[in-house]
């Protein structure tokens, strides 16, 4: 708490009662070839950095009850920022990386790439501000999973808690800038938090867009299954929930990508696998604006009623799609989208274009 200049090298910790290492309001920290072996009771975080600064992590080998690798701020008085992690092995049986929930101030400058996440209970990588946070100039690049439930979530919501009272006043609501995600390649589980699995889940609330936000090179194999029936699902907004896949399920009308309140959102790169058929959308926007979807690849499936479903939603772009199989129609959407879907580039099957 509140150190300059520490270095953590060359050890394990294992088996901790509650957080494996915490790190808090401290400066110039390096943390290297650390094994962490922590499960069996709860809140086993691995890592914790928390409002920290100019910090360097690289070659740790994490096995954790909780999460692996978390950053959070549950002071406002200081933000994570200045941060590299390179070269991680992690396992969780919550989420491998991910910013928040605890999230006051912001998260700033942090560089995330080489990293393997295997065998993780509750979501790959996790982008989280839900305390009046700004989560800025974040890049995560390079990472592979494998065995993960839920590979992405990026939520952006109103929850505002205040963890030390007297000390920090409620923030109002925070946003993303300049977040990037790149060469991400993810295998997901068989079972998942929802009863039919979803690779990306983003979602802002509906007084607040999440914006900001870059995909590009994304590659995400799925167990599929999920029924016709399940793209009519109303999935709940949770505006000052605690942030979990699960607090949106049971059901994503979506096997790929669901995003919904969001604006200003580029993917360039975008490919989907199924083990087995599923008759949701590959894609489902919803109250989406200024939304850019370049180069995705939509594999064959039997039966789905389209590849793309759009909502309410201003300004869409698919640009150069490929979509295999067979489909009643590429794309769905209302009445009020159906003018705001513009078409570039993309080879088809045999499908009508059609609006409902």
């Amino acid at each position: 708490m509140r150190c300059d200049n520490v270095t953590v090298r060359d050890i394990s910790l294992n088996y901790a009662g509650a957080w494996t290492s915490h790190y808090f309001q401290s400066r110039n920290i390096i943390i290297e070839h650390v094994k962490i072996l922590s499960v069996g009771v709860a809140h086993n975080d691995g890592i914790g950095i928390d409002g920290c600064q100019k910090v360097a992590i690289s070659n740790c080998d994490v096995v954790s009850g909780d999460d692996a690798l978390v950053f959070k701020t549950t002071s406002g008085k200081m933000a994570c920022k200045d941060i590299t992690v390179t070269n991680m092995r992690l396992k969780s049986n919550q989420a491998g990386i991910k910013i928040g929930t605890e999230s006051m101030a912001d998260f700033e400058h942090i560089d995330i790439k080489n990293c393997y996440i295997y065998d993780t209970k509750n979501g790959g990588i996790k982008l989280l501000s839900v305390d009046g946070a700004r989560i800025k100039n974040v890049t995560i690049t390079d990472i592979k999973m494998d065995d993960v439930r839920t590979p992405v979530l990026l939520r952006l919501g109103s929850r505002l808690n205040v963890f030390r009272k007297g000390q920090d006043q409620q923030q109002p609501t925070g946003y993303f800038e300049n977040v990037m995600l790149k060469n991400i390649m993810a295998v997901s589980a068989d079972s998942t938090q929802l009863r039919s699995a979803t690779g990306i889940l983003i979602t802002g609330v509906p007084d607040y867009k999440l914006s900001g936000i870059t995909l590009e090179n994304i590659l995400i194999e799925l167990p599929g299954g999920g029924a016709a029936e399940e793209i009519n699902i109303n999935v709940p907004e949770a505006v000052d929930q605690y942030p979990e896949v699960k607090t949106f399920g049971p059901v994503i009308p979506a096997y790929g990508l669901w995003a919904r309140h969001v604006k200003d959102i580029k993917i360039k790169g975008l490919e989907f696998r199924l083990r087995t058929n599923d008759l949701r959308p590959a894609v489902f926007l919803e109250d989406a604006g200024n939304a850019i979807i370049e180069d995705a690849i939509i594999p064959a499936t039997v039966n789905a009623a389209s590849a793309v479903f759009v909502r309410q939603s201003a300004n869409v772009v698919l640009k150069s799609w490929k979509v295999n199989g067979s489909l009643q129609s590429f794309i769905k959407a209302d009445t009020v989208s159906k003018s705001q879907i513009h078409l570039k580039e993309n080879k088809l099957p045999e499908v009508q274009i059609l609006f409902r």
